[in-house]
């Protein structure tokens, strides 16, 4: 019977110290972020298959939300639209304070025409995190396209962006939307 009990003893001490140690170290995650970086600036350039694999080495070095999303988005840009949600569901799965991803969600449901669906993936991203004047001015872009059925006016959306981050983009959307409703 003392044996029986010493194994599970062994047993549990090996679990738990397995449980104790982080599932990469911080240089593979900083080599990862880093790989995630260089998947962004390829998806910019239109390199899809070069971005995918920054992703997909990312991933494989750090198990992160980020290279997951990444690999969303070159489904998306590839025109894979329900790998595209799949991925971008995962990473919200991995990680339900990664925003991005529920931003790219909003996007993707707007491009296939599920505007409830991206009105509540953008005002649950902007909920999370208020801060970011990208997804703020994304927001108004789409405020605007779709009409004021929505409960926020696209310039106001557009002033919250505009006192976050001063950028031209926002600052040409801005004068292009408060022209619209003179």
């Amino acid at each position: 019977m003392k044996k029986v009990s010493l194994v599970y003893l062994i047993m549990i001490a090996f679990l738990t110290s397995c449980s104790l140690q982080p599932a990469f170290s911080p240089d593979k995650q900083h080599r990862a972020l880093s790989l995630i970086d260089q998947g962004v600036l390829q998806l910019r350039v239109g390199e899809l298959e070069q971005a995918r694999a920054s992703f997909e080495v990312a991933y494989e070095l750090a198990p992160l939300a980020a290279a997951i999303d990444g690999l969303g988005c070159v489904a998306m840009m590839s025109g894979d639209i329900e790998e595209a949600e799949r991925l971008f569901n995962r990473a919200l799965s991995m990680d339900p304070d990664y925003t991005v991803a529920r931003g790219n969600l909003a996007l993707l449901f707007e491009a296939t025409q599920r505007y409830s669906e991206a009105a509540d993936a953008y005002r649950s991203a902007i909920n999370a995190r208020p801060d970011d004047a990208k997804l703020r001015n994304n927001y108004a872009l789409f405020l605007r396209k779709h009409g004021r059925t929505f409960d926020v006016r696209p310039e106001d959306e557009l002033r919250r962006a505009k006192a976050l981050l001063k950028h031209p983009v926002i600052d040409e959307n801005y004068q292009v939307v408060s022209r619209s409703y003179e």
